[in-house]
């Protein structure tokens, strides 16, 4: 055998390094930042926020820190407040659908 020959067993190992160095990506499930939510509500994205503290004890990271929700979460979020937002649409309707109270003193 020469110096220099490369048996199967190199070859092998050779794959399994390369393999193992090798930086493929992971199918990460895509996130979504409130912003991006806000913007698919047609809100704004402070309002939604404002919300969302309200709505969830999940926090971003940390204090600065960003939210990233799952496709899962988000389809979540969104229903939470489409039905929050008809609650507040149909409690408008019943104000102003109502007759003023007349108090006689």
């Amino acid at each position: 055998m020469t110096k220099n020959a490369v048996t199967p067993a190199d070859e092998e190992l050779e794959m399994l390094e390369t393999d193992a160095t090798d930086e493929t990506t992971v199918d990460e499930e895509p996130t979504f930042s409130p912003k991006d939510l806000a913007a698919e509500l047609g809100t704004d994205a402070k309002s939604f926020r404002r919300w969302l503290r309200n709505y969830t004890p999940e926090r971003a990271a940390d204090n600065g820190g960003r939210w990233a929700f799952t496709a899962d979460r988000k389809a979540e979020i969104i229903a939470a407040y489409n039905a929050t937002d008809e609650e507040t649409d149909a409690v408008d309707e019943e104000s102003t659908d109502s007759e003023p109270e007349t108090v006689e003193g």
